[in-house]
């Protein structure tokens, strides 16, 4: 059965998170992306993609953007082209439900470089975020900050290092498994 004749039930669950050159879907670019593709039923991960991206434009990156990545020209030397990401990023997650923290801002991201690489964008339009599951969950909560850190701290959840995007997907994706059972 091809994945978009599947329940919405059944579909995976593609959580997502990438690292940009900035804010800007104008001015700015991917330079990193990690994926892990869960199943619904028990939401074990099937599996994981991660990748940085080689910059077309660094002249344009916020400097303060390069800073929390921890961008170097060395740390980049064997990133992946835009496309060549894009490629393998879609491989594994056409048909699934996007899920992440802030997941619209990935999103407007990813749709962009999968329109420049020429390739269909795939992905279901429905979308879950820890952000909005968290407000729903914890909104009565006197201490109540949806960030990411906060959230994770909340939870007790590690994460080595911040804006490093297989480690905040991992730290997602442990985020929404304990938003789940609240």
């Amino acid at each position: 059965m091809n994945l978009k004749e599947k329940p919405y039930r059944e579909q995976p669950l593609i959580f997502i998170d990438i690292e940009t050159t900035g804010l800007s879907l104008e001015r700015h670019e991917i330079i990193e992306i990690a994926s892990l593709q869960v199943s619904q039923t028990d939401f074990s991960i099937q599996k994981e993609f991660s990748s940085k991206v080689a910059p077309s434009h660094i002249e344009t990156a916020e400097k303060e953007a390069l800073e929390l990545v921890e961008y170097t020209e060395k740390k980049w030397e064997h990133a992946s082209s835009l496309k060549n990401a894009i490629t393998e990023f879609s491989k594994m997650a056409q048909n699934g439900i996007p899920v992440g923290h802030v997941i619209h801002f990935d999103l407007m991201f990813l749709q962009k470089a999968f329109g420049l690489c020429n390739l269909p964008f795939l992905l279901d339009y429905h979308y879950l975020d820890t952000v909005s599951i968290a407000y729903a969950k914890l909104k009565d909560d006197a201490l109540f900050d949806v960030s990411l850190t906060a959230l994770l701290k909340r939870f007790n959840i590690h994460r080595d290092r911040a804006h490093e995007a297989q480690e905040d997907i991992r730290a997602t994706y442990e985020l929404f498994k304990c938003l789940f059972v609240l």
